[in-house]
């Protein structure tokens, strides 16, 4: 499967892609998790999956890790997929930064 060719119409008027506004969003927050279901909402309910993976190869190569974690609530308990796109990931450049399990869901 290729990039994305779902189209949606920005603020402005000026169309882009589903995956260029899923790239745009990461981009701008940098070492932060977000649920998957805000994702969705970004990204288009259906294939945001496939789009971050898209995000992942060129020509974007954006490194964005996954996670899951448990959360129990009321009683019920349910698994969470949160996305965090790391611009300087120490597995690609050698650094010694925070591995991106370190980070909490708020970033820090």
């Amino acid at each position: 499967m290729g990039t994305s060719r779902v189209r949606a119409t920005s603020a402005v008027g000026k169309s882009s892609s589903l995956i260029d506004r899923l790239a745009a969003f990461f981009r701008a927050h940098p070492r932060v998790w977000f649920d998957g279901r805000e994702l969705a909402a970004i990204g288009g309910q259906y294939a945001w999956r496939t789009r971050i993976s898209n995000l992942r190869r060129a020509p974007f190569h954006l490194t964005i890790r996954n996670r899951q974690r448990k959360v129990n609530a009321d009683g019920r308990s349910y698994v969470i997929s949160e996305y965090c796109y790391l611009p300087d990931d120490p597995a690609r450049e050698g650094t010694t930064a925070a591995p991106p399990w370190a980070l909490t869901p708020d970033g820090r």
